[in-house]
């Protein structure tokens, strides 16, 4: 004998999304558990929101939005840059060297990649089309929300560009224009050419020739530039120039670090 369903679905969504109200008063609406409502939705197919604050009921007071304001310009807040002795700047860079000498070379115990792996598998996130990061859209969003901006680096080789090719790359990292389901750092005006800036750490031990591949299926011809070979600004433009005037890629040839 099928159960009564104990909800009304119209209701129900008013009371989550439009008033915006808790699982435990819409449970306590319904006179039934938390786990009951929170299956109800699941089932609904409405988007749960994250555990914590109810959307619109909290807001800072106008002091403490003043306070915050001030603390983020370095107003009395002695640990913003700018107020840093150089005892302290010491302290820290000696920290997060530690910290990098320490993170190199370390990696996941079997078990641990092999729990990473099946929940990928579980979640489908491994096939292509279930992985969120796979569709342009949602990392157009991720790149919108995380508010990107362009490094020194990324700025020294964008000075390299406008002083030998003036106008012809632009700077796409704080844009967010994607190019199959990737932000690439640089895209020309005109043409279908691809530059990007890679970082010694977070691309250590990666193959240039790959990316370059993904991209030439998707019509795009690309160059790999290194971190470490902005160290010879003569050299990059001259590799850049090179790529820029033939149409195809010149060779990725990591130089010693």
């Amino acid at each position: 004998m099928a159960t009564r369903q104990w909800y009304d679905p119209v209701v129900l969504t008013d009371l989550y999304l439009e008033k915006a109200q808790t699982i435990l008063q819409i449970a306590k609406y319904f006179d039934v558990g938390y786990k009951a409502v929170r299956s109800a939705l699941i089932r609904e197919r409405v988007p749960l929101r994250p555990r914590g604050i109810r959307p619109g009921t909290y807001k800072h007071s106008p002091e403490t939005r003043s306070r915050l304001r001030q603390q983020k310009l370095g107003i009395n807040n002695p640990n913003h840059t700018q107020n840093l002795t150089p005892s302290r700047r010491r302290q820290i860079t000696k920290h997060l060297d530690k910290w990098h000498r320490w993170r190199i070379g370390r990696k996941h115990r079997p078990d641990t990649l092999q729990k990473m792996s099946n929940t990928r598998v579980t979640l489908g996130l491994s096939r292509g089309g279930k992985n969120p990061m796979s569709n342009p859209a949602t990392v157009k969003r991720w790149v919108k929300a995380n508010h990107l901006k362009p490094n020194s680096k990324e700025l020294l080789l964008q000075f390299i560009l406008d002083e030998r090719l003036p106008g012809a790359y632009r700077l796409n990292v704080s844009q967010g224009n994607t190019v199959g389901n990737k932000v690439p750092d640089f895209v020309s005006t005109k043409g279908k050419r691809i530059i990007e800036l890679w970082g010694d750490y977070w691309h250590r031990g990666e193959d240039p020739k790959r990316l370059r591949s993904y991209y030439v299926n998707l019509g795009y011809d690309a160059l790999v530039v290194w971190e470490h070979e902005l160290n010879r600004p003569k050299v990059v433009a001259s590799r850049v120039v090179r790529f820029h005037e033939k149409g195809a890629v010149a060779k990725c040839v990591m130089l010693k670090l």
